[in-house]
């Protein structure tokens, strides 16, 4: 480390008397002497509470906000929460999004790997599990709150307290950025306002609020900027093509070359004369390109730290990463080994927390630290003793902890499975909530009323099921004749069913056309599932059971309490990936068609469509727009276009939608309606119904173009025989 001694800085003046200055500086001289003549290392022994409430607390506060405490003195340790059973608990890293907050309930988007996930963790350490994970679909928006729910875009939105799929749509707004009026880009660090020595925390970022008995806010400033090629207003420093730092005045910053990107960041070190403190700050800029931390006053350069190999990655100062350091009466910055605070005076350490450190974030109050397969969280408003610089956390688990089962105990044991794997009734008899007991031997059960049937154990992965480790199954279920299905069944440590997927009722949407469920992958996350199964039947397929199938999918599904609901499903057919839309756009599609509003509904449908509109539909004496549109026209039901059957006397094949509903389709032709090509896999059909239409079908129906983004693009009504 280079050290270059401090100078007094601005704002004292010839009439101030320096024995005077020198006096009031004394006492906290003193104090900070006293600190550091006794530092010692602290070993935080934490025990981890299991199987503890999970009550949440109210008023809610959002993350990426400056701290309450005056990052001087080393938070302590209060829980730490074990991500080993959690997708891939060695890859689960932060992300620059910020961390939601109610009382002792942190919600945070996380990566695994190539996938988002949103968990919730207890920040009291009264789990030592996450309280619920589920994984977020690929377009996912920022997540933010509205109440007790927390929504990540249009369509996905889950309880805070336990993680349960809830209602799409609501209010929710997303976090800004400190004097922005819309919400702040999804990892993009927040550019920071002009550095002044009488903002404090709290007023700075704006919806923070400091709990009851909380430490004083330091005076300092969020966010950090990237140094650009030209100095600002708001910027004063230029990081030059060749590593230069130049201040707005254009002087060279003397002995200072970055790598690019860089960041800077405004901060308020400590006044001294030589080597005597005085009281009050001086406004300073810090800098960082991942691998030289300095402190800038105008151009001179006060100090620089050659950072430790890995803290670009682990702090996120990346090409196109998000830069997480936070800055008050110290700078904390986390490295490869751990947070480390340094003295923006000089730049020597202050204190330090040691875990092996993937990433990091934090909120107002607590910093979120991942290692390998846990999370630290740390509370900076219960600064540990001043004498101490190093804190360690080290968990231990309390009695003997719960453990998930293994495989080899369910392989050989008497387990409660649903009733179509009960081996006892017909699949068509079968209830979804059903239950039956059978005897595993080496993976299988068989020998019950229905012949042939059984029931095999294909795979088991543990996890975390509602705050306790357990075993998540995948099973097939043959029925003892042609057909079968994959089940998935969860176990608590006392072999208990806890929850179970039942494909059966939910194969409509599920993909519509499945004579056997077929799980190819499975992944676990929490409570929740990612699924990939096949023997999906598409439009130009043939439709019997032992066909060739080209469909297959991939899903996520969330325990809402009662069943796994699918949050996130993509087919993949041959003409690519497809998300059916929510009906909700269909609807104003609809409804701007039935207004004449066209500029509207242009958006949703092809020209030729729109076109066509006005135009007399065939065999009737009314336009497209009449017969296929009818006042309150409401959308019943979308379905991925399955196979159909063979056509009846006058060339109409039958649709069956999950309703019980029916329409017909002249399968193989062109529309008759606009110039379009014909029907194709991986098409989405969307009934309607008119206002007086009760009927086990649709008279009408719209073909989409399916889109991986679930967007709607009509471009065809029918059927064309009307």
């Amino acid at each position: 480390m280079t050290h270059i001694p401090g100078s007094t800085g601005p704002g004292q003046t010839a009439e101030q008397s320096l024995d005077h200055l020198i006096a009031e500086a004394a006492s906290a001289s003193d104090t900070r002497r006293r600190r550091r003549r006794r530092p010692r290392p602290l070993v935080v022994v934490l025990v981890m509470a299991l199987l503890a409430g999970l009550g949440a607390g109210t008023g809610w506060l959002v993350g990426r906000f400056v701290p309450r405490g005056s990052l001087q003195d080393p938070p302590t340790v209060v829980s730490i929460v074990d991500f080993s059973m959690v997708g891939d608990g060695e890859q689960i890293e932060a992300t620059g999004d910020p961390v939601l907050r109610s009382g002792s309930t942190a919600v945070m988007r996380l990566r695994d790997g190539e996938r988002d996930l949103l968990s919730a963790v207890d920040v009291a350490g009264l789990t030592s599990y996450p309280r619920w994970t589920a994984p977020l679909p690929a377009n996912a928006g920022p997540c933010a709150l509205d109440g007790t729910v927390v929504r990540c875009g249009e369509g996905f939105a889950l309880d805070v307290d336990r993680g349960r799929p809830q209602a799409s749509g609501g209010n929710a707004s997303a976090p800004t950025s400190p004097g922005s009026s819309t919400p702040a880009p999804r990892h993009a660090p927040s550019v920071p306002t002009a550095a002044s020595s009488s903002t404090p925390a709290s007023a700075a970022s704006g919806n923070a609020t400091s709990a009851p008995g909380s430490a004083t806010p330091a005076p300092v400033v969020p966010g950090s900027a990237t140094l650009a090629g030209a100095a600002s207003d708001q910027v004063p420093y230029a990081l030059g093509a060749d590593g230069s730092v130049t201040d707005r005045s254009g002087a060279v910053v003397s002995g200072l070359r970055l790598g690019s990107p860089a960041w800077v960041l405004p901060a308020q070190a400590p006044r001294s004369l030589g080597a005597v403190p005085l009281p009050g700050k001086r406004d300073v800029w810090v800098v960082c390109d991942g691998t030289t931390l300095a402190a800038l006053e105008g151009a001179d350069v006060l100090w620089t730290v050659t950072l430790p190999e890995g803290t670009a990655q682990v702090s996120g100062f990346t090409e196109g990463g998000s830069p997480h350091w936070l800055v008050g009466d110290t700078l904390v910055v986390g490295t490869p080994s751990g947070v480390v605070a340094r003295d923006l005076a000089d730049g020597s350490e202050s204190w330090r927390v040691d875990v092996p450190l993937r990433s990091w974030t934090s909120d107002d109050q607590y910093l979120y630290l991942w290692s390998h397969s846990s999370l630290s969280v740390a509370d900076l408003t219960r600064p540990v003793d001043a004498s101490v610089t190093q804190v360690t956390a080290v968990a231990q688990h309390q009695g003997e902890p719960d453990r998930a089962p293994s495989a080899e105990e369910l392989r050989n044991a008497t387990l409660e499975v649903p009733e179509r794997c009960g081996l006892r009734v017909s699949p068509s008899q079968a209830s979804e909530q059903g239950r039956e007991r059978v005897t595993f031997v080496d993976g299988q059960a068989s020998g019950g009323s229905q012949q042939n049937a059984r029931t095999t154990i294909k795979e088991v992965v543990t996890t975390v099921f509602e705050g306790r480790p357990a075993a998540v199954v995948r099973a097939n279920c043959s029925y003892g004749g042609a057909y079968e299905d994959d089940f998935i069944m969860v176990y608590d440590p006392d072999h208990k069913l806890v929850a179970a997927l039942d494909p059966v009722p939910h194969k409509q949407e599920l993909g519509g056309s499945i004579s056997d469920f077929t799980i190819t992958s499975l992944s676990v996350f929490g409570g929740s599932l990612h699924l990939s199964w096949n023997n999906i039947a598409l439009y130009g397929d043939e439709d019997y059971h032992a066909s060739r199938k080209s469909g297959s999918a991939d899903g996520d599904f969330v325990w809402d309490g009662q069943r796994f609901v699918a949050t996130d499903l993509v087919f993949h057919t041959g003409q690519g990936d497809v998300r059916l839309p929510r009906l909700e756009a269909v609807q104003d599609f609809v409804d701007a068609v039935v207004a004449h509003d066209d500029a509207r509904a242009a958006q949703w449908a092809v020209p030729s469509l729109m076109s066509a509109l006005d135009r007399n539909a065939p065999y009737s004496g009314f336009t497209v727009r009449e017969s296929y549109f009818p006042k309150g026209s409401t959308v019943g039901e979308c379905i991925l276009l399955p196979a159909v059957g063979s056509p009846n006397m006058l060339g109409m094949s039958t649709v069956y939608f999950g309703n019980g509903r029916k329409a017909s389709i002249r399968a193989g032709d062109a529309s008759q309606i606009v110039q379009e090509g014909p029907y194709r896999s991986g098409d989405i059909m969307c009934g309607l119904d008119r206002s007086a239409d009760h009927s086990d079908r649709f008279s009408t129906w719209i073909m989409l173009r399916g889109r991986p983004d679930g967007s709607v693009e009509v471009y065809t009504p029918g059927p064309g025989s009307d």
